[in-house]
């Protein structure tokens, strides 16, 4: 313990002796950091928002004047919380990089955060020994766990027309709060990623390594498996985009032979489900298609569809078959003022039974215990609004409601929910339904003050004041707190 009190010593120091920081910061941000920029960003009919590789130095490219630039910003998360019970969290960290003219990027950060969990978070660390959305933790001592965080990009662009990125990190891939195709819930991954750019088209190519545990046998074991995916974006119009998505995830160790990286699907330009019928099928292959319109002014509406698994004659049949899964989402979000600007989002997801699940658990479409996609995992609807409004340039509010109903399992039962689970479990071929099973509702309202201490290091104070309400059965329990923090922002955590 004292060998990290020590580190966060060190880090401290850096922030007081370095004064100037210009970040460039990659996809997964945190929302309250994305909402400062990204009216600008989709104001720009060449950009395509569905992969979210794009920085602020590239949403303004000015500002990379120079042909070499280097940044170093601190991290910090200092929050108290009262309410049902007391909780604390204290961060720390560092957020740095170099840029290379307009054609080489680097940029690195790593966090140690120390906190307090609810007890049904910390009945889950306990039993896996993982943190929710990280890894393994440090230390403990009874309800307060110390962990760190580690993400790096390295970027080049040879020419013009492409990007090769090689790192670790969170990814999302689409234009809403959730996305249904890859978000940045589940901890980082190595990953390497291509992408092309011409005309108007944008097609993105990934391959990423995750590790996963058997979660209903030894939490020791990490267990290698690999995905792959591709999205194709094209602006039709400046007004009209349409993406393709496709995913695949297959196990590093078969029946047969150690795979690691499967060849045949290491080819950008191919569709991913013939491939996965030609070597036998054993894989978990995903399909989707999602837009976005400008539908006037500064409203955009959006929208998911993925296809984890069906058959024409059995969706059309209406019996429930319980392998016909798919996902959709549609949201509109929408820019108002200029002089106080406000942004509204309203969403609605909906998961079908077992979607992302697959008869080998390992091979679901999931990262360290994580789901990949939508945080609830599967069997689910949900609504969403949120509200964000800038007083002015260094006071905003943010509110967000999100009404969820998900079926979950009783003792025994395989419902859909869990994408750890077997989906050979699903017992009746027929008669399977979205929100089958035990109805979870949960209702949670959250509603923040905050004022920006330092620009340049996205520092803010904040002031929230949250509650999550949720009935199972009859049982109802109710969740209120109070938090007072200063933080930088960077990532969604």
């Amino acid at each position: 313990m004292i060998m990290y009190v020590r580190l966060l010593a060190i880090i401290f120091l850096l922030y007081i002796s370095y004064p100037y920081s210009s970040a460039q910061i990659t996809s997964g941000l945190h929302p309250e950091l994305e909402w400062r920029y990204i009216r600008t960003v989709y104001s720009n009919p060449e950009t395509h928002t569905m992969v979210r590789n794009w920085d602020i130095n590239k949403a303004y490219p000015d500002s990379l004047s120079q042909n070499i630039r280097y940044f170093i910003s601190p991290l910090g998360h200092i929050e108290l919380s009262g309410g049902n019970s007391f909780k604390q969290i204290y961060g720390v960290g560092v957020h740095t990089g170099i840029s290379l003219k307009r054609s080489f990027f680097v940029n690195l950060n790593y966090s140690l955060t120390g906190r307090q969990f609810n007890q049904t978070d910390q009945l889950h660390i306990d039993s896996t020994n993982l943190i929710p959305h990280y890894d393994r933790y440090l230390a403990h001592k009874k309800n307060f766990y110390l962990y760190q965080s580690l993400n790096f990009n390295i970027e080049w662009n040879p020419i013009k027309y492409i990007s090769l990125r090689i790192g670790k990190d969170r990814h999302f891939w689409g234009d809403g709060y959730r996305s249904l195709f890859l978000s940045d819930n589940a901890n980082s991954y190595p990953f390497l990623q291509t992408t092309f750019k011409f005309w108007n088209i944008q097609y993105s190519f990934m391959t990423a390594r995750m590790t996963d545990y058997e979660l209903e046998e030894d939490f020791s074991k990490r267990h290698k498996k690999y995905a792959s995916m591709h999205m194709l974006s094209w602006n039709i119009t400046p007004s009209i985009n349409i993406n393709l998505f496709e995913a695949v995830v297959w196990d590093a160790v078969d029946s047969i032979s150690r795979r690691t990286f499967d060849i045949n699907y290491l080819n950008p330009v191919i569709f991913l489900r013939p491939v996965e019928f030609s070597v036998g099928s054993p894989d978990n292959v995903m399909i989707g298609v999602g837009t976005k319109l400008k539908i006037w002014q500064d409203n955009y509406l959006y929208g998911q569809f993925i296809l984890d698994e069906f058959k024409f004659d059995e969706l059309t049949a209406g019996n429930g078959w319980w392998a016909n899964k798919y996902a959709f989402q549609i949201g509109l979000r929408s820019f108002l003022g200029k002089k106080r600007p406000v942004m509204l989002q309203i969403e609605l997801n909906q998961v079908r039974p077992f979607n992302y699940t697959h008869y080998y658990p390992l091979q679901n479409y999931a990262h360290l215990g994580e789901p990949l996609a939508h945080p609830m995992g599967a069997n689910l609807r949900e609504g969403l609004f949120i509200a964000r409004w800038a007083l002015n340039p260094d006071w905003s509010v943010h509110f967000i409601n999100t009404y969820a109903v998900q079926g979950i399992d009783s003792i025994g039962s395989n419902f859909g929910s869990n994408l750890y689970k077997s989906n050979t479990t699903h017992g009746e071929a027929y008669g399977h339904k979205t929100l089958q099973g035990i109805r979870a509702t949960t209702i949670y309202q959250e509603l923040k003050i905050a004022r920006t201490l330092i620009q340049k290091w996205n520092l803010q104070a904040e002031l929230m004041l949250s509650n999550r309400h949720q009935v199972i059965k009859s049982k109802t329990k109710n969740n209120f707190y109070i938090h007072l923090g200063i933080r930088t922002l960077l990532y969604r955590d």
